[in-house]
């Protein structure tokens, strides 16, 4: 778990520190960029160490959204968006249909499951 909270931090300081960068100004390698790279990843520090024992229970709300949203969701409706007009058959968007409701319902389980566990927690 705590090998995943490391790899888990630095995945979401990253774009945070670079869109706070982005709006603050700060030039690269600047001491003003190194302050907010230091004051994000604390903040990052510090919402894991608020969550504390749930975890498990974040892990699971964003993993039943994002991974669902992510693997059956989003690419049939890219795929159907990016496909020619010509081919967007009633049958190929019947196809598209179906993946994103399995993943629609995917992601309900999935979130119903997480606040059941973490009520009971």
């Amino acid at each position: 778990m705590t090998v995943h909270l490391l790899f888990a931090a630095v995945t979401v300081h990253i774009p945070l520190g670079q869109i706070m960068d982005h709006y603050a100004g700060a030039a690269d390698y600047s001491a003003q960029q190194v302050a907010i790279r230091a004051l994000t990843m604390g903040c990052v520090a510090l919402m894991i160490w608020a969550i504390g024992t749930h975890f498990f229970c974040v892990m699971g709300l964003v993993g039943g959204t994002c991974n669902n949203a992510m693997i059956f969701i989003f690419p049939p409706w890219f795929y159907l968006k990016l496909m020619p007009p010509a081919e967007r058959t009633p049958a190929a968007i019947a196809r598209m249909v179906v993946i994103m409701a399995m993943g629609t319902a995917g992601m309900a389980s999935a979130l119903i499951g997480a606040f059941d566990s973490c009520r009971t927690a």
